[in-house]
């Protein structure tokens, strides 16, 4: 790996946190020019900058031209590739950035491109919508189908029973006898029935056969034939993986500890999930990132990719370790196995940014990745097994009390105690493979001269920020002033950076819609695009609980979702209160006693009912009047009222 070096002119630097470049260098004196022009230039002595390599002085790895696209790429290859972007660009130029378009437009840019070209063979609009969505999330864009392989999907309608076949392997495989693979599948298949009932459906012996042939042969080797076959076998197996340098191949993978997190007030956060990246010359642990929970996210592998390649200065990690913490670096070759988020998007743009491609193994195959699957040894049988809570390997084993009842431990201490395990515990320990030397003894006698030292990626600056995860939120508000909303977090700035960028796409005619790129390990802060000029910028959020380093599991465990624990919520006192009954007996009289205003259609028969009362009070009035008062048995009560044409009643 280059180097960089205080007498050439031109290597870049990172000097007290500021990115600079060496312009002019003496036997005494060393100019630095920083990239923030309103900073002057710095004349440092040189003897004094040799004092402070490693420290506060870093070479930063010089700038690569990387390209998503092979060199050695056929004329044919080239050519599809062309055809494809003419499609694609006119799509854009008619539906807009990042959008793919209805049916119509898409069929007026495929008209337009076949015409100008003279494409017989046109795609279809279904296919330029493919091609589209490629060019916008892959990325290798509209060559994604061309160049790439489409991996097939494992299916995971039995993980979960993975484990249990782990440990029936582990248990009655891996001795001396060497019993059958139908003994061992038929055990497997009785502890799934009693643990999960006897309708549970199970993997079929193939599957069961397949699952222990994954498994790494040295450790089924050293239960089954001895150390001195083992040894053998070992030999021939790390003959390939010869490493003579610090950072030449570096191996990064995950565990997961069947040990429950909570957060400060006692809320059950998940398990714990940890990424490691180890150096293999050096047997040191580069840098870590803890998970809560199930899965690889992509944030989660970048962060420990990051915190590898980043300096770890005095305070960064647990105070009350007595030993330093020097191993971070840009690596030559990384070895990852085929998760998803390890060959996501983010995590293989994020290596090419910092310079750096993975090369992936095949999955399931811990023999490939020889350092790493050792290491997670160790951790679970040195570190993990000291832990309160922990239960053990086997994550769906039986337990007097549960998993979720036994957590006691926080994110905070939980990484205290890891790091200052491998701090002042498992770097200072002597391991067989490295000629009884410790890893920390290693690492020092690899850089003895502090101007040789490991270096820092050539983007640093870009890749500090927050990424992994990406969304396209809108900025909110009629003004834009309301910033975005992610995982119900709120993220605004003071500068109105976000703001304008949303009023400027406003005033074109198109929707508030930015590229945000986070992390689920940090939520204190997201990552957006300036969609005009690429540029990126960190907001934060507006919310004061959330604290730096705060995970989006602690965040859910402390906001709970309106409808996620819907049941009974708590007694209704004012429901069975007597003065609430006797005020809804009052309020029923009340209404009742109102007069109706309401008009309605006459009803006849209603009408006729009245008529025939009134007809018999007239009677008896006429009745009891006297003589010169009485009223004619010919004159009408009613006045003009016609009581023969009454609709249903007829006057006798």
């Amino acid at each position: 790996m280059t180097q960089g070096s205080l007498h050439q002119i031109g290597t870049r630097v990172q000097y007290h946190g500021m990115m600079a470049k060496i312009i002019t260098s003496t036997d005494n004196d060393v100019i630095f020019q920083f990239e923030d022009s309103s900073l002057e230039l710095e004349i440092v002595k040189r003897k004094k900058l040799e004092r402070e390599l490693g420290n506060v002085l870093h070479f930063v790895h010089p700038e690569t031209i990387l390209s998503n696209l092979p060199k050695d790429l056929s004329i044919e290859a080239k050519a599809l590739i062309l055809r494809r972007e003419q499609y694609v660009k006119e799509l854009t130029r008619l539906a807009g950035i990042h959008k793919i378009g209805g049916i119509k437009v898409r069929t007026q840019a495929i008209e337009n491109v076949a015409r100008n070209q003279s494409d017989l063979q046109p795609p279809s609009p279904s296919t330029l919508a493919r091609w589209a969505k490629d060019a916008i999330l892959h990325s290798l864009g509209v060559a994604r189908s061309i160049l790439a392989n489409n991996r097939k999907q494992k299916s995971t309608r039995y993980d979960h029973l993975k484990e249990i076949a782990l440990a029936c392997f582990d248990e009655y495989y891996l001795v001396a006898s060497k019993p059958y693979f139908q003994t061992v599948f038929d055990i497997f298949v009785d502890r799934v029935k009693e643990q999960f009932g006897g309708n549970t459906s199970y993997p079929c012996y193939a599957t069961f056969v397949g699952w222990i042939k994954d498994i790494c042969p040295i450790a089924a080797s050293l239960k089954q034939d001895g150390k001195k076959v083992t040894n053998s076998m070992m030999r021939n197996a790390i003959d390939k993986l010869i490493v003579d340098h610090p950072l030449e191949r570096i191996e990064c993978d995950g565990i997961s500890l069947a040990i429950g997190l909570v957060d400060d007030e006692g809320n059950f956060l998940g398990t714990a999930k940890i990424f490691f990246v180890i150096d293999c010359y050096t047997r040191c642990i580069l840098g870590y990132q803890l998970h809560i929970g199930s899965g690889e996210p992509s944030s989660c592998i970048i962060d420990a990719f990051r915190h590898a390649l980043c300096p770890k200065p005095a305070g960064t990690y647990n105070e009350n370790c007595k030993s330093d913490w020097p191993m971070y670096g840009v690596f030559e070759s990384i070895a990852v196995d085929g998760g998803p988020g390890y060959v996501s998007l983010a995590t293989n743009g994020f290596l090419l940014r910092a310079g750096m491609k993975a090369s992936i193994v095949e999955t399931y195959a811990g023999w490939k990745k020889p350092f790493i699957e050792r290491f997670n040894y160790t951790v679970r049988s040195n570190f993990a097994s000291l832990l309160p809570g922990y239960c053990g390997h086997d994550s769906f084993r039986q337990q007097d009390v549960p998993l979720k009842k036994q957590a006691t431990l926080t994110p905070a201490v939980f990484k205290n105690l890891l790091e200052l395990w491998i701090v002042d515990e498992y770097h200072q320990t002597r391991h067989s493979g490295l000629k009884n030397k410790t890893p920390y003894d290693m690492w020092k006698t690899s850089f003895p001269d502090p101007s040789r030292g490991p270096m820092l990626p050539a983007n640093y600056d870009l890749i500090k920020l927050p990424c992994g995860e990406v969304k396209w939120p809108k900025i909110s508000g009629p003004d834009c002033h309301q910033g975005i909303v992610i995982n119900n977090v709120r993220y605004n700035d003071g500068d109105c950076k976000l703001k304008m960028i949303g009023l400027k796409l406003i005033s074109r005619g198109e929707e508030p819609i930015v590229r945000c790129d986070y992390s689920i390990t940090d939520i204190s802060q997201v990552t957006i695009t300036d969609p005009f000029n690429d540029e990126q910028y960190v907001i934060p959020a507006t919310d004061p609980s959330i604290t730096p380093q705060m995970s989006l599991a602690e965040f859910n465990a402390k906001h709970v979702k309106r409808y996620e624990n819907k049941g009974y919520g708590h007694k209704r006192v004012v429901a069975e209160s007597q003065e609430l009954k006797d005020a809804k007996d009052a309020n029923k009289l009340h209404i009742k006693q109102i007069p109706r205003t309401k008009q309605r259609k006459a009803n006849p028969s209603d009408i006729a009912e009245a008529v025939e009362k009134q007809q018999a009070k007239t009677q008896a009035a006429q009745a009891e009047a006297p003589k010169d008062h009485s009223v004619s048995e010919d004159s009408n009560p009613f006045g003009d009222i016609d009581l023969d044409n009454l609709e249903g009643h007829k006057h006798d």
